[in-house]
């Protein structure tokens, strides 16, 4: 909102672009740091009670490690299972990320109609809503813990950016 009423009410591809760079340059450092410091360390960390475990923290990162860069690890592969995969628990910065890429045009929606801006985001509230509900119920997703349908949930509802 700042920038864009810096510059007078417009916000350019150039300022986009700056914004995107300030979410990626906040958040890349550590998650490449911590993607890249337990992918080579997890071989060697095979003495303790999940020794055999560790193995799956990075099962496929031979195959998906560029997903990892690219911040769509959680798109690519779409059916992560929620102990393996690669670097599988990184989803939270990749939803964080890939929902940011709305901001400059949700912006530029408010401050020119904040009756519009207010109203998408009751719109995108309610979308993400249905489309869990319909997503459950296409499913059959059930309520609880120890549902034999939570290994599903992860993969379709919780690690998506469009549910959020």
């Amino acid at each position: 909102m700042q920038l864009y009423e810096a510059n007078g009410g417009k916000l350019t591809f150039n300022d986009c672009l700056k914004l995107y760079a300030r979410k990626y340059l906040r958040l890349a450092p550590m998650t490449y740091f911590m993607f890249f410091l337990f992918w080579a360390s997890t071989p060697y960390l095979n003495d303790g009670p999940m020794w055999m475990n560790t193995k799956t923290l990075f099962w496929e990162c031979d195959r998906y490690w560029w997903a990892q860069i690219l911040f769509v690890g959680n798109l690519v592969p779409y059916f992560t299972e929620v102990t393996l995969g690669c670097f599988y628990w990184g989803w939270a910065m990749y939803c964080d990320l890939q929902i940011y890429l709305l901001v400059p045009l949700y912006a530029i929606i408010y401050k020119r109609a904040p009756k519009a801006g207010i109203a998408l985001m009751f719109i995108l509230i309610i979308e993400n809503i249905a489309f869990t509900l319909v997503m459950s119920h296409e499913k059959d997703f059930k309520a609880g813990l120890l549902a034999i349908e939570d290994y599903y949930m992860f993969s379709y509802v919780f690690n998506k950016p469009y549910t959020k």
